[in-house]
């Protein structure tokens, strides 16, 4: 992806992420009811493989500044970490904890094999740099690790809400919390800022997955997948129209 269609790192990006993520999981959950096809051995994840594809293919013509190439992206991803993730817990009958546990190995040996060690470091540096200049190394390796943390936090969403009975109320608050303290985080200097970048996707990812269904299935606010992907929808839409990337994103 072009360096000038991926947004500045800081609190307008995580944000945006946050709600990117949120929508994403409830338009993921609204497509496969719709479709009817659960997690259908890796369809979803075929299916968004070829659509990301096709992003990343027309983003390479695109002259302007705009960064909806990057968010659509991030929106779709949720398709196929919800897949993965079904697939390790039901197709394979792994338990929540181990699958866990192995993706959050998969993930650090993503970062670290899918890079030589110059594009490593240009991705540490990248992320490192002060104020607006700031931004992830959109290559191969930071799709896959995406899909991988996503996947990562999605399963640790569901596993505060459903195995550790919080609820979808109380597993909200715990994980909303766990994302201000990561945030907190980022004023440590000596913390290494891509480990940094991936831990805040994880916990903003579980956070996101627990809230959209908070706004999806809880009985007292019976939004419905429909009402909320669309709420969502809208309200990252507009979040993205007023709240200006400071390099001078355009929209469209």
């Amino acid at each position: 992806m072009q360096e000038k269609h991926v947004p500045s790192l800081g609190l307008r990006y995580w944000f945006v992420f946050g709600m990117v993520s949120i929508f994403g999981a409830n338009a993921s959950d609204l497509a496969t009811v719709l479709l009817g096809a659960g997690h259908v051995r890796g369809l979803p994840m075929l299916v968004v493989a070829l659509v990301v594809a096709a992003i990343l293919v027309v983003e390479l013509f695109d002259k302007s500044s705009t960064h909806a190439w990057y968010w659509l992206v991030i929106a779709v991803i949720p398709m196929a970490s919800i897949n993965l993730a079904d697939s390790m817990l039901v197709d394979m009958g792994l338990g929540e904890v181990w699958v866990i546990l192995g993706l959050g190995v998969l993930l650090v040996l993503t970062l670290i094999i899918s890079r030589s060690e110059a594009t490593l470091l240009v991705s540490e540096l990248m992320i490192a740099r002060p104020g607006p200049h700031a931004r992830p190394l959109t290559d191969a390796g930071h799709w896959f690790a995406m899909v991988v943390a996503s996947s990562l936090g999605t399963i640790v969403g569901d596993y505060c809400s459903v195995n550790l009975r919080l609820g979808l109320v109380w597993a909200s608050v715990l994980l909303s919390v766990l994302v201000l303290v990561v945030f907190c985080l980022h004023r440590v200097i000596d913390v290494n800022r891509l480990l940094l970048y991936w831990l805040t996707v994880v916990a903003v990812r579980a956070a996101g997955t627990v809230i959209a269904d908070l706004l999806a299935k809880e009985p007292h606010l019976a939004l419905g997948l429909s009402f909320s992907a669309a709420l969502t929808g809208a309200l990252t839409l507009a979040l993205l129209i007023l709240w200006r990337d400071r390099r001078g994103e355009r929209v469209t």
